[in-house]
């Protein structure tokens, strides 16, 4: 889940990316790669490009959350696949 929890308490939908564990020998600026943790099982990337809102009744369930560290990799990757920040 990417939105902020201004957003997922009061709207009726939240904004999600998915992750794959395909095609991991080329991780692009806009895809983050994600090594297996406690919230994530195997290794995995985010992809930045299929930003999707959601409604709350669509998510059935709540795995954790990923590092500060990740997180800021996330935002960086994010900049580049919207447009905000040049490759």
């Amino acid at each position: 889940m990417l939105s902020p929890e201004g957003i997922n308490r009061h709207s009726p939908l939240v904004i999600l990316v998915p992750l794959t564990t395909k095609n991991l020998d080329r991780i692009y600026p806009f895809e983050v790669l994600i090594e297996p943790n406690d919230v994530v099982k195997r290794r995995s990337k985010v992809l930045l490009l299929q930003v999707r809102g959601m409604s709350k009744t669509r998510v059935l369930n709540f795995y954790g959350q990923i590092s500060n560290d990740t997180m800021t990799e996330v935002d960086a990757a994010l900049r580049i696949a919207v447009g905000l920040e040049k490759i």
